[in-house]
């Protein structure tokens, strides 16, 4: 036995002796840990939005303040009885302390000249210099207006004068001389009543036997 034991020790002794290398553990650097994802949360419910009721508020409140404007034009501006004379009725020209008078009347006055007792050259150039669009309006011509006011943007000055046949009909007739946007809005308002009631015709016929050709000659 101690034979033996002596040469296991003897033939451990020859043999190297291998060193135990524990392992370690190795991290990696700037790693880190997974996040959990939470859910996402829910959207609130949508607020209602008030500004299209507002707007909506609004604009009917302009419409019954246009309506009410518009029927105040209508009942307290237009001289609707004056208007119906003309369907068959005249305009007598009046002078009464240097200014002209108008006022229709039945009977038909002296120096009145008919439309068909014009030449038609001369109807249609008077069309021309004054109312290109005559016949193609409604009494007011929205095209000419508009031109009017983008030059005078343009221009920094007062529109130029954009009225028809028919507004200077209205003007002569039943309204003053004296420029202002008031005056503007009632004669826009007769213009349309007249075109309603009278024929191109008629108010042609007006007009021309009523406007001013010079200093003291009118028709």
């Amino acid at each position: 036995r101690n034979e033996a034991s002596i040469g296991r020790v003897s033939a451990m002794a020859g043999k190297p002796r291998l060193a135990r290398v524990s392992p370690k553990r190795t991290r990696i650097s700037g790693s880190r840990a997974p996040r959990v994802r939470r859910p996402p949360k829910a959207a609130p419910p949508p607020r209602r939005r008030r500004w299209p009721r507002r707007i909506l508020g609004s604009f009917a409140v302009l419409f019954a303040a246009a309506a009410i404007f518009a029927l105040y034009l209508y009942v307290g501006v237009i001289p609707r009885e004056d208007i119906a004379r003309l369907k068959d009725g005249y305009v007598a020209v009046s002078y009464e302390n240097g200014r002209v008078r108008y006022s229709p009347v039945d009977a038909m006055p002296k120096d009145w000249a008919p439309l068909n007792s014009l030449s038609e050259t001369t109807a249609r150039a008077f069309i021309l210099a004054e109312d290109a669009r005559f016949y193609r309006h409604h009494g007011i011509d929205l095209r000419e207006i508009w031109n009017a006011v983008t030059d005078a943007a343009r221009q920094g000055k007062r529109p130029r004068g954009a009225g028809t046949i028919t507004q200077q009909v209205a003007r002569n007739l039943f309204l003053s001389q004296h420029y202002s946007y008031w005056r503007k809005i009632k004669e826009s308002v007769i213009a349309l009543y007249m075109e309603r009631t009278l024929t191109k015709a008629r108010i042609l016929e007006i007009y021309l036997n009523a406007i001013e050709y010079g200093e003291g000659l009118y028709g």
